[in-house]
């Protein structure tokens, strides 16, 4: 009898398979993961955004509003009057004097601004039912938006 150590062909190509099997389920998870993450990092990014533009507008402006509803902040810069609202389908959008618009976040299922004269509070939650804040006092200036000469 002649005995042989080694490895066959079909003893090779049973590891080559398994190992193809295994990298192809770690490639797969790896882009699940991936995916089902992104877009929370995607609004919160925008939302962070959202509240670092307006915070900015809002200590630049001379006075700040808010509607019954809660569903409108509206702002006065200079001669210039900026709203940010809540329109469906999902989106805040940015007026001034109420022309136009610009949307300056999305995906948002609700949204609530309050402000009592001395401190401004934004609530948002998005469409995954994810809730975001921002709180602030206002410290509005006098010649907010008025270049001074000297």
């Amino acid at each position: 009898m002649n005995d042989q150590n080694g490895f066959t062909l079909l003893s090779m190509m049973l590891a080559l398979s398994t190992l193809l099997v295994i990298i192809s389920l770690i490639v797969s998870i790896t882009q699940f993961m991936t995916h089902r993450f992104q877009p929370r990092l995607d609004t919160q990014k925008e939302t962070q955004i959202f509240f670092t533009q307006t915070a900015t507008e809002i200590h630049l402006s001379h006075s700040v509003s808010s509607s019954s509803d809660q569903r409108t902040l509206t702002l006065k810069k200079g001669t210039d009057f900026v709203s940010y609202a809540f329109e469906s389908p999902g989106r805040i959008v940015r007026k001034v004097n109420g022309d136009g618009y610009e949307i300056v976040l999305q995906q948002v299922k609700k949204v609530t601004f309050q402000t009592n004269g001395e401190f401004v509070s934004i609530r948002v939650t998005d469409k995954a039912d994810r809730a975001y804040y921002w709180d602030d006092f206002l410290y509005v200036k006098d010649d907010a938006g008025d270049s001074q000469q000297h």
